[in-house]
């Protein structure tokens, strides 16, 4: 493992080595002159500082490019990604748009522009642009799935599922979309759904602690205990300090009467979020279940404290995650 890592560092630190190289000889070819004559060169070190998000340089070039190819969509497209990956969307999307006007077919091109539309909340202008991309290409799963994830923001589940569910239909090698899925089937109480989902998810990525906790959480959702605690367990295998799994394995513990656990549980969720006011309270509510009053009232005392440090932060505008 550590070898392949080494390998991929070294590919890295030769690419950036590579690409310092490329980027001298183009500045210097622009300098004298040249880049008429060389614009393949310079096309060719924009695609690599696109890759390595080097965005000064891969703007200066295409800059240059376009003063010679004012009329190139694929230059106008270019630096619209580039400014994309500066967070400039805006101006991404003016460029994107002067690429379309010069290449109104290219689906590429308003799959970016979408990007740059929902970076800025400009959900019914992305949505038209996928659905450009739809009508120029009818089986383009990442349309679709882009569409279904704006329609989850938007709380329109059950758009969201139709355009995953076509995402999945069109692309069953997206396996990533079975995750989604199951958090869509979720929110619509969909329990039974939501697990084959998940189920479906972890064959491909068995070791992804989220997934595992989910499906814990839906399994306890329609009263499969048990069932809940062993996916819970799973999670907590891969990430012992995951403090959201103890918690919900306290909570199921508590239901099914297991006092003693639960307790286990809780402290351990406290340990690993120690801001978290439920873990506290809940800590409390057992030891005084089991009459032990000292420790009972040590951690309501704690309740107490972490309910007025939450408060203060909040009022002084501060976050508490």
């Amino acid at each position: 493992m550590s070898n392949l890592n080494f390998s991929s560092e070294n590919n890295f630190k030769e690419f950036e080595k590579n690409l310092k190289a490329e980027i001298s000889s183009c500045r210097k070819i622009i300098d004298e002159g040249k880049i008429f004559l060389s614009m393949e060169t310079v096309e060719g070190t924009v695609d690599n500082c696109v890759e390595d998000e080097n965005i000064i340089d891969g703007i200066y070039f295409i800059d240059k490019l376009l003063e010679i190819s004012p009329y190139n969509s694929d230059y106008w497209y270019k630096k619209g990604i580039l400014l994309n990956i500066d967070c400039e969307f805006e101006e991404a999307i003016d460029c994107f748009n002067k690429a379309i006007s010069l290449n109104p077919c290219d689906v590429e091109i308003y799959l970016d522009k979408s990007i740059s539309e929902e970076r800025l909340e400009f959900n019914d202008d992305a949505v038209k642009s996928l659905e450009m991309v739809l009508e120029l290409d009818p089986t383009n799963d990442e349309a679709y799935y882009n569409l279904g994830m704006i329609a989850f923001r938007g709380n329109n589940l059950i758009r969201t599922k139709e355009c995953l569910l076509k995402t999945i239909n069109l692309n069953n090698e997206y396996k990533e979309v079975y995750f989604d899925l199951a958090s869509c089937s979720d929110a619509l109480n969909e329990y039974e759904n939501a697990i084959e989902f998940i189920d479906i998810y972890l064959e491909t990525y068995p070791y992804n602690e989220n997934a595992w906790y989910n499906r814990g959480v839906f399994l306890s959702a329609i009263n499969r205990k048990e069932e809940a605690v062993s996916s819970l367990d799973f999670a907590l295998a891969i990430d012992d300090e995951f403090a959201q799994a103890w918690f919900n394995k306290g909570i199921i513990f508590t239901e099914l009467g297991r006092v003693h656990f639960a307790l286990k549980c809780f402290i351990n969720s406290y340990k690993y979020d120690p801001n978290d006011e439920n873990n506290v309270y809940n800590i409390a509510n057992i030891y005084s279940e089991l009459n032990n009053n000292e420790k009972a009232i040590e951690y309501f005392i704690k309740t107490i404290n972490i309910n007025q440090r939450s408060n203060f932060c909040f009022n002084k505008g501060l976050i508490i995650i």
